[in-house]
């Protein structure tokens, strides 16, 4: 009987042309999915204490990291992380923990203004330092490029009393008493915030700038509807900007003939 003797070079020849001929016959891998582009960063991204809590923004963004418009956003992962201000390298070792996980269709637990985001982390003790992180996730959980601040928390300032508000014809009139700034504090001005009365107040201030002088006119209102405000004063300590709590709430209603 005659054996028949493949040499190397012959047989990978015949497993090649093999090859070809399948893939000529339409037997092809299934091609691996693209990942879709992940989002850029939170834009403008703040940390402000305001008495003692501190306030962390940003404003939702549009793009992806390649430049596309972002269409599948899904919220976002907001971390903290606690480091001791005299510490020189606070971000040498990165402790974060999630702090909020957010969604963008149902934010429960933050505000969403004019395409600003608002958290108040009210688990703050003065002395401490707070690193926030955030970044940007898909509805597939994929986290974009992440954006982050920090600041150390010191003790509050007092809060600003006498505060009166009175409704006029697409009016409010705003007063209140001038404020004494703590002993190494400077007054900088005062921050007036506004909400429909029985909800919460805005976190963003009323004023585009700080008010120095005791009063403000409102002119940002609808007659017949109730508003509820709230002042803080601002003052400047060390290198920290710092907003007293706010004061009790008070209320007034535009009308016409007022």
């Amino acid at each position: 009987m005659t054996r028949l003797h493949f040499q190397p070079r012959v047989a990978l020849a015949v497993f090649l042309l093999a090859g070809l001929l399948l893939g000529g016959c339409g037997f092809k891998s299934r091609p691996l999915p693209l990942e879709k582009p992940l989002p850029d960063a939170p834009l403008d991204f703040s940390i402000r204490q305001l008495g003692s809590n501190m306030l962390v923004a940003w404003t939702i963004p549009e793009l992806n990291q390649d430049e596309t418009p972002i269409t599948n956003l899904g919220g976002f992962n907001l971390y903290r992380m606690l480091y001791d201000p005299q510490d020189d390298c606070p971000d040498c070792l990165d402790r974060s923990t999630l702090l909020a996980k957010i969604d963008i269709d149902y934010p429960a637990n933050v505000r969403v203004l004019d395409q600003r985001v608002y958290y108040f982390d009210r688990d703050v003790r003065p002395g401490k330092g707070y690193h926030y992180r955030v970044a940007a996730r898909t509805r597939a959980g994929r986290e974009g490029r992440p954006v982050s601040a920090r600041l150390a928390a010191v003790t509050p300032t007092g809060t600003p009393t006498g505060l009166a508000a009175n409704g006029h014809d697409r009016m409010v009139r705003l007063s209140w008493e001038p404020f004494g700034p703590e002993p190494g504090d400077t007054l900088l001005g005062y921050h007036i915030y506004r909400g429909l009365a029985g909800g919460p107040t805005d976190p963003a201030p009323v004023n585009n700038e700080l008010l120095t002088d005791t009063g403000f006119d409102d002119f940002g209102v609808e007659n017949g509807q109730d508003y509820s405000y709230q002042l803080r004063s601002v003052v400047q300590r060390g290198e920290t900007q710092l907003e007293s709590p706010a004061t009790a709430a008070v209320t007034a209603t535009p009308e016409a003939g007022q």
